[in-house]
């Protein structure tokens, strides 16, 4: 299904599609198959919490996702400063409790805080927060199943290198031990670096001086200001679109942003589009 729409491969998907091969590479030696869901799931929040150091997620998930949108944090306060550069703790207690899962003394306490976690994020996006990516839901329980099987209930608990250096395995750890670190310059997919709600990926914004052209696309353009990229005409952010119309974002790559514009461009050549590509939002979005 990934092969024939790119846009399916998020970040759980391709996490999922490495636990299947796991199984599959082990079926014959299945004790380190939890060493290298280990090292995956080590993995996937210490990349992850990498990731959410920037500004942009502290302005967009930090300050208005969580504090002014869940938490009902008054603006004044959302301001100061201490409150606002506080949100980048979120990714350094990720990152710190995903290297902390390395260690025998801390490898418990890691896990508790990044169930933690979870929970906070299935209560985020629930019926009594943000009710628009339930997606995220059974990725976030498998988690909390993960982290409670692996580390908190399993014997072992130590992750192991051995079994990442035998025989295909070593797939595990060049996938998710050093491929995500080329993310950071440009040189390996956002998705496949745990880089969700990363908010500096890139984004595309599609401006349209004809809606009429494109009527079926009618619902998910709104009337832009006179200011910014559109200029008082309809425009679409194409990560909003994606979620109001599957349910989940676009694959955050460049290279698929435009193999949509030239989609959009071929089948309504008449809405007159403009496409804007950029990795951070105006300081005063």
């Amino acid at each position: 299904s990934c092969v024939l729409d790119i846009n399916r491969l998020l970040p759980w998907e391709y996490q999922y599609v490495f636990t299947i091969l796991i199984f599959l590479l082990n079926f014959k030696r299945t004790g380190y198959i939890p060493a290298c869901i280990a090292f995956v799931l080590v993995s996937t929040y210490f990349y992850g919490g990498a990731c959410k150091l920037n500004e942009d997620f502290v302005r967009t998930v930090w300050n208005i996702l969580i504090l002014k949108f869940f938490l009902k944090i008054p603006v004044h306060v959302i301001t100061q400063s201490w409150v606002h550069y506080s949100g980048y703790l979120l990714g350094v207690i990720e990152l710190l409790a995903g290297v902390g899962l390395l260690f025998r003394k801390t490898q418990v306490w890691s896990a508790i805080v990044l169930i933690t976690m979870h929970i906070f994020i299935l209560l985020l996006f629930s019926p009594f927060g943000y009710r628009g990516y339930r997606v995220l839901w059974p990725w976030n329980t498998s988690m909390i199943v993960f982290l409670y099987v692996i580390f908190l209930r399993g014997k072992e608990r130590v992750l192991a290198v051995r079994p990442l250096l035998q025989g295909m395995n070593g797939l595990v750890l060049v996938f998710w031990g050093f491929l995500p670190a080329l993310s950071f310059i440009g040189y390996w997919d956002y998705n496949l670096s745990s880089a969700l709600f990363a908010a500096n990926i890139p984004k595309m914004t599609i401006c349209v001086a004809d809606t009429v052209a494109c009527k079926p696309l009618q619902r998910f353009f709104n009337r832009n200001s006179k200011v910014g990229a559109c200029r008082g005409q309809a425009k679409a952010d194409i990560q909003a679109w994606a979620i109001a119309e599957t349910g989940v974002s676009a694959y955050p790559q460049v290279w698929v942003y435009k193999r949509i514009q030239e989609k959009l461009e071929k089948q309504y050549p008449s809405a007159l589009f403009t496409f804007t590509y950029f990795n951070h939002y105006p300081k005063n979005k």
